[in-house]
């Protein structure tokens, strides 16, 4: 971005001015920055820092910034809060029913308060088949077919404390409740009792336990029955390029063996290199003026721009 202050000035007045440029990538971006400065303004060519000045009234800059770090995304085994609370014992929480499809269907869910990678998520969609994505950046619920995470096919920023192919048209429910604790609040997800399809021997009881306004995440399991080779434990980054999968289709540690209940942590990853410019113009000539910032990078294109006016 950039900014210059003030705006409006007298003849004879400066103004100083900054551009900021930040790479929020995990790739390295090549940029090309020019700036050139209104016939109205003239630059003062021993103020400017880090940009090159290549003729009169004229900044540039050429250069490259380093690429942000991934965030570091784990599944480990840790004691949970409260260990697994029926949200159906306390008569009050509804179950959430049938989407418009009860097998591979889901819900957008608003009003969760939770960070996660550093990004915070207000919204997210429920999958019948285990899951809840954070944001709706896919638009989907996942499907039966679990994925072994990360993985780039969407949906991604995807909770899974168990995925599978569930299937709800016959038996078992789901729920959404707020619990409190002193000020402490949870939305929590549940999965009871859900039978996987076309095996109503196979059934299971999960939860993930968000802690509000905070980046505290829990898998909890009470029972389940039956066949548990098909199945994905863990969870993503937004792009799918980063995650731990704990379990997958009978590969790891299946989480009803492994004697506690998990934690989901997703330190957000280093920022991108960033670069400032900033110099010093003089008003000259009195009149409205515009200044932009031209960028063009291996990461696209942009145009900033500031004005303001000079009086006598």
């Amino acid at each position: 971005d950039k900014d210059c202050t003030p705006l409006d000035l007298a003849r004879g007045q400066s103004a100083d001015c900054t551009i900021r440029l930040q790479n929020r990538s995990q790739d390295p971006v090549d940029v090309s920055l020019t700036d050139e400065i209104p016939s109205r303004m003239a630059l003062d060519p021993d103020s400017v820092v880090g940009a090159d000045v290549p003729g009169d009234n004229l900044i540039e800059f050429n250069g490259t910034l380093v690429g942000m770090d991934p965030p570091i995304i784990t599944v480990e085994s840790a004691v949970s809060p409260h260990g697994y609370v029926s949200l159906a014992s306390f008569g009050t929480i509804a179950p959430l029913g049938c989407p418009e499809n009860c097998d591979d269907g889901g819900f957008i869910v608003d009003g969760i308060d939770i960070d996660y990678a550093g990004v915070h998520y207000t919204s997210g969609i429920v999958s019948v088949n285990g899951t809840l994505e954070l944001g709706t950046a896919s638009g989907l619920p996942a499907s039966h077919i679990n994925q072994n995470l990360p993985d780039v096919a969407l949906p991604n920023n995807v909770l899974a404390p168990w995925w599978t192919d569930l299937d709800l048209r016959t038996s078992g429910n789901w729920y959404w409740g707020r619990l409190q604790q002193d000020a402490i609040q949870w939305d929590v997800f549940e999965w009871e009792d859900v039978p996987r399809y076309g095996d109503a021997s196979s059934t299971f009881t999960f939860q993930i336990w968000l802690e509000r306004g905070t980046d505290n995440i829990h898998f909890v399991y009470d029972d389940y029955t039956g066949v548990t080779t098909g199945g994905t434990t863990g969870a993503e980054s937004d792009d799918g390029t980063v995650g731990d999968t704990r379990y997958f289709d009978g590969t790891g540690i299946l989480p009803w063996a492994g004697g506690s209940d998990l934690r989901v942590s997703a330190v957000p990853g280093a920022p991108g290199s960033a670069h400032t410019i900033s110099y010093t113009k003089e008003a000259v000539k009195k009149g409205k003026w515009e200044n932009c910032a031209e960028m063009t990078s291996t990461q696209g294109n942009a145009i900033n721009c500031v004005d303001g006016k000079i009086t006598n």
